[in-house]
């Protein structure tokens, strides 16, 4: 059934989880929707670094890499980006238990739950497809948790930059626990 499966994805071209390249699709969707292009990107990224390098109080990294992410969510608007990114680490410094102390154990455990997975294709606009399953309160790992992981996959790149252009998505199960009305 497997086998199947994937051979109805490709014939439908429905692109894998995990690419090594922007599709022509991708490219327009940065320059439409982002104001991406090649002659905005580094100028971009530039102002931002200086930015980030003449604030006292932000440490943070300054690779390209890094910024663009900044960017692509304000669309490429380097005054929104600078802000985004003050509050993040604003948001970093008051809740450190969230974003310092790491429980890997407490980790695997939720990853190892199958609480969430993602499916080995795109949809159809090309967005990673991520299932998060709604379970029993006694199951349901705490958010800090969901948010520790997100990092963790994000510092491995498993989130990778298609994902950064592309809207995610997330599919809820049909797993809601009965107990608080809904």
């Amino acid at each position: 059934m497997a086998a199947r499966y994937h051979e109805i994805m490709k014939t439908k071209n429905f692109l894998p989880f995990t690419l090594d390249h922007l599709t022509p699709k991708m490219v327009q969707k940065a320059k439409d929707e982002l104001k991406e292009t090649d002659e905005i990107r580094r100028p971009a990224i530039e102002q931002l670094r200086k930015l980030v390098l003449t604030e006292k109080n932000l440490k943070c990294p300054t690779n390209d890499e890094y910024l663009i992410q900044f960017l692509r969510a304000r669309k490429f608007d380097v005054k929104k980006a600078f802000t985004l990114l003050q509050t993040k680490y604003q948001v970093k410094k008051a809740y450190p238990e969230i974003y310092d102390d790491i429980d890997v154990n407490e980790l695997r455990k939720v990853i190892s739950a199958g609480i969430f997975y993602s499916f080995p294709y795109r949809d159809e606009d090309g967005c990673a497809v991520i299932v998060l399953q709604l379970c029993d309160e006694g199951e349901r790992p705490h958010g800090s948790d969901l948010i520790q992981i997100r990092r963790i996959r994000k510092k491995k790149k498993k989130i990778s930059r298609h994902d950064r252009l592309n809207d995610r998505v997330a599919k809820l199960c049909d797993h809601l626990p009965q107990s608080n009305g809904f």
